[in-house]
């Protein structure tokens, strides 16, 4: 194959990528999202208001520092394995937080920075996966869509968050998210 064929993107369906894509996509904002139901029960956890307010800001930090790193990563390693490291890392990091104890508040915080982090890899991968594989238009109809399903996620993940919060304990968000990072 010469450089030209090798660079060329590849004749794949916009729906059926994104559709694979899904969970690498919705993955860190859902980690934001679905927890916001929960603040006032991880301030009242932990005897300290300001560690929810803290997770936020430092999950939004890592969210762009991770996609500095991992942007470089996925050049270097491939996208693929760019995004299993990613899930890996967000999974392992959502399970530690459903076993915090009551005192490990920097803990708390600490494993929130790696779930973001992690979290990131997944989204620089498939960022970096649609503008490999489409060009033109069809690229631009891949990010129509991509950013329409990344609306939704802001709107309907509070939600779940809240019907879960309601039924069990706010342990239980990072639990599903450990289970969907696998």
């Amino acid at each position: 194959m010469n450089a030209t064929t090798q660079s060329r993107p590849l004749k794949h369906g916009v729906g059926l990528t994104l559709l694979a894509g899904l969970p690498l996509f919705t993955l860190l904002p859902l980690g934001l999202d679905i927890f916001l139901p929960a603040v006032y029960q991880i301030g009242e956890f932990f005897n300290n208001q300001n560690v929810p307010s803290m997770a936020i800001s430092v999950y939004m930090l890592f969210w762009g520092v991770g996609q500095l790193f991992w942007g470089g990563m996925a050049d270097t390693i491939g996208k693929k394995k760019t995004a299993l490291i990613g899930l890996v890392i967000f999974s392992v990091s959502s399970m530690l937080i459903s076993g915090i104890e009551q005192d490990e508040s920097m803990q708390f915080l600490a494993y929130r920075a790696l779930q973001s982090f992690g979290g990131s890899a997944c989204f620089t991968a498939i960022f970096a996966l649609i503008r490999m594989r489409f060009e033109g238009a069809t690229l631009n109809k891949a990010y129509s869509y991509l950013n329409g399903i990344l609306a939704f996620v802001p709107v309907s993940a509070p939600l779940i968050g809240a019907y879960i919060v309601e039924k069990s304990a706010w342990f239980t968000l990072f639990s599903l998210m450990a289970v969907m990072g696998r």
